[in-house]
């Protein structure tokens, strides 16, 4: 996580968890992925796959769905010939814990 975003980002700590668990499964995994549009919260990708995930604290996950939709996050891996997921995720900051997920293929 790049140290100038993580002060002012409520889902911080959400989107450390994530990156941690699948770094230490071995997976090629960024946080705060920057491209042309805007910052992708967590990218992973694998021989065959891509996963664009977007995270929102009291925050839907088809608000986290739209966004990745409208800034075109998937946009720059469509010519690698892999299978593209969107994965919106909202959090609840009472429960501490995934409220909903929202999986969709490109």
């Amino acid at each position: 996580m790049p140290y100038d975003l993580s002060k002012n980002k409520p889902e911080i700590y959400f989107e450390n968890n994530i990156y941690i668990i699948f770094r230490l499964l071995g997976f090629n995994i960024h946080t705060e992925y920057r491209i042309s549009y805007g910052r992708i919260d967590i990218l992973l990708t694998t021989n065959d796959y891509v996963y664009v995930m977007e995270l929102k604290l009291n925050g839907s996950a088809n608000v986290a769905l739209s966004q990745i939709n409208a800034k075109a996050y998937l946009l720059p891996f469509k010519k690698d010939g892999k299978r593209l997921f969107k994965i919106g995720i909202g959090f609840s900051k009472r429960t501490r814990n995934i409220s909903r997920w929202i999986i969709a293929e490109e």
